[in-house]
């Protein structure tokens, strides 16, 4: 796989080869239980499932419901985010794609604006399958992490939570 390290994520360690170790362990028990039937384009699924999570994390946010007196954003947002992590870090390992540290600012002046540069690099990244436009997806990410106020170890940490859920649904029957 191809690593790159630039300067660490807001000057804290990342431990992003555990991540990618431990999500190829989920991907591979995922494949055990649902195999890919011949001419099934798994990365289309998985290009839409990210796009997807990253419209629920939007949507719990709730930075562009200009409509409703409710700005809050919802209680799952985190889990929707990282959600979002889970399919960035597939991405990463189905072209051997992978970030080792990540240096990063969020790039644009408010959530809305940065949320529509995720889905940018998400269809960028999908049409060119280039690390570069991996690394912008990741780094973007990154941003939107510290716009929403989640230091990573936070996210971190709700990662490996939900990684061990998504293990328990494969073992369940999910």
């Amino acid at each position: 796989p191809l690593f790159r390290r630039i300067r660490r994520y807001g000057g804290r360690g990342m431990n992003l080869k555990y991540l990618y170790e431990i999500q190829a362990g989920l991907m591979a028990h995922i494949e055990k239980n649902h195999p890919t039937p011949p001419g099934e384009s798994r990365l289309d699924k998985k290009v839409l499932a990210t796009l997807v999570e990253l419209g629920e994390g939007c949507n719990d946010s709730r930075c562009f419901k200009f409509w409703s007196l409710d700005q809050k954003p919802k209680e799952t947002l985190l889990e929707e985010t990282v959600d979002f992590l889970h399919f960035l870090l597939e991405l990463g390992i189905e072209f051997g794609y992978r970030m080792d540290t990540v240096e990063f600012t969020a790039s644009k002046d408010n959530l809305v604006q940065q949320y529509l540069e995720l889905y940018k690099n998400v269809l960028e990244f999908y049409e060119t399958k280039d690390f570069v436009e991996y690394e912008d997806l990741f780094e973007t990410f990154l941003g939107l992490c510290e716009m929403l106020g989640f230091p990573w170890e936070e996210v971190e940490k709700a990662y490996l939570a939900k990684n061990s859920e998504n293990h328990n649904r494969q073992l369940n029957s999910y």
